[in-house]
Parts: C-alpha cells; sequence; structure tokens
C-alpha cells in the first residue's frame, strides 16, 4: 500500500484548519477499501512527536480509500520537515491487523 499523493506535502505554521486529504491504494494501484478501518496519523519533528497517533476521518465512501486530517494549529507550530506516517488498523473479533503507508514528509513552512 502506499500514499497516493506526492511524498512531501507542505502546510504553514497554525494553519489551523487547513485540511491535509489522502488516497491509500494498493500496490497494484487500486483504492484500498477502509470499511471498518480505523485511520490515524503520526507527525515527528525531530526527536519531538507532533501529532501523536491522531484519528483521521474517512472519505463517506470508505473503498474508495480517501481519508484526511486537519491538524490544530499547536501541532505545527514551528517550520520543518515532520516525518510522518499514517497507520491503518482493522479489528475483526478479538484479532487486529494493522498496516502502515508510506512514510512522508509534512513540510511546515514559516508564514511571511
Amino acid at each position: 500500500m502506499k500514499v497516493a499523493a506526492k511524498q512531501t506535502l507542505q502546510t504553514y505554521v497554525g494553519a489551523d484548519g487547513r485540511t491535509l486529504y489522502f488516497l491509500a491504494k494498493q500496490a497494484d494501484g487500486t483504492a484500498f477499501d477502509l470499511t471498518g478501518y480505523v485511520v490515524t496519523i503520526t507527525a515527528k519533528l525531530g526527536a519531538t512527536t507532533k501529532i501523536d497517533n491522531e484519528t483521521c476521518v474517512l472519505a463517506d465512501d470508505e473503498t474508495t480509500g480517501g481519508f484526511n486530517y486537519t491538524p490544530a494549529a499547536a501541532e505545527i507550530d514551528e517550520p520543518g520537515q515532520y516525518d510522518a506516517q499514517v497507520k491503518l488498523s482493522l479489528t475483526v473479533g478479538e484479532t487486529t491487523t494493522v498496516n502502515y503507508l508510506e512514510q512522508f514528509i509534512l513540510e511546515v513552512l514559516a508564514v511571511l
């Protein structure tokens, strides 16, 4: 699976309310069906975790693989390149399956 977006996503320091959009795909390029999954995102700036396993919003049609996350201003309060990754978790009964999408860079730019 991979994120069907550029390897670097850009936003701005304190850009509260600016949504980041993603599309999860299978290795063959088809949509990853997110039905029943919990999707979370984590991002670190250096050794500091800035976005800590926060829940993403799935698209209305979960079969499309679409989801998004809107970081709070406090999560992106410093410029820099944040190492980020999305986790997909599916629990059926007592078994949880976890998948990870490719790591990417969340580039937070300073506002002039």
